[in-house]
């Protein structure tokens, strides 16, 4: 991808105003949906995506890798307290693997919160999308929920993701339109400990419009987790 569609899609953004880039993206996307969906709609692999996540995701990274900046205008559907109580207390912000979940982390950057979002490969995508700051991530390990906890108790908001496409240990199936997923409470019974507040959030596309957050404030239980991801999952699904 990197030698290939970086210069092809990601280098004549550079040509635009800034504040038109992620438009044209989005533009572009929605072009190249079919042709893209085409050779991907397969791999499913452990990532919550669409036909218009995917496409959008491609053009975005290919402007990552050809190092053009861009500003992202979302949609959003979010408490109207979210960005207030996350600056002034943190928390645990739990999500799915929903492949467009890094503009959640530049929506926060540009809200001035640091975030901490766990990720299997950080190497792979080292940058606060569309910026040239390095994101505060960690990769998960047996000693993940010490890591969070450390952040945690410095009021930084730290984004999981509690699904896996394979069996998780102590993990709970769930069944979601986009297939079968393992969902692991380990998280919530951290924050439930600590008594931090936890909300669960996802990016997903749309056919028409911007990208969407979704946020909503949760009790620390597996069960109003699933009843979002669900939700969130069936929506991407179309």
């Amino acid at each position: 991808m990197k030698s290939l569609l970086a210069p092809a899609l990601g280098k004549p953004f550079a040509l635009l105003p800034r504040r038109f880039r992620f438009g044209a993206a989005l533009a572009l996307s929605r072009l190249l949906r079919p042709l893209i969906w085409r050779y991907r709609r397969h791999g499913r692999g452990i990532w919550l995506a669409g036909s218009y996540d995917e496409s959008l995701r491609i053009v975005l990274r290919a402007m990552i890798l050809s190092e053009v900046g861009f500003d992202p205008q979302l949609a959003l559907d979010v408490p109207d307290t979210f960005v207030e109580e996350v600056r002034a207390s943190g928390g645990l912000i739990v999500t799915g693997h929903f492949v467009l979940n890094a503009l959640m982390t530049r929506h926060l950057h540009d809200q001035h919160i640091v975030a901490t979002p766990i990720k299997t490969l950080p190497e792979n995508d080292p940058w606060i999308w569309g910026t040239n700051v390095l994101a505060d991530a960690v990769r998960p390990s047996q000693t993940v929920l010490v890591t969070i906890r450390d952040r945690l108790a410095v009021k930084r908001p730290a984004i999981v993701a509690l699904d896996s496409a394979t069996p998780l240990p102590g993990g709970i199936p769930v069944e979601t339109p986009a297939g079968p997923y393992s969902v692991s409470p380990a998280a919530l019974i951290l924050a439930r400990r600590l008594g931090v507040p936890v909300w669960f959030a996802s990016v997903r596309a749309r056919r028409h419009g911007p990208p969407l957050l979704f946020v909503r404030r949760i009790e620390p239980r597996i069960e109003e987790y699933v009843v979002l991801f669900r939700e969130q999952a069936a929506e991407v699904a179309r």
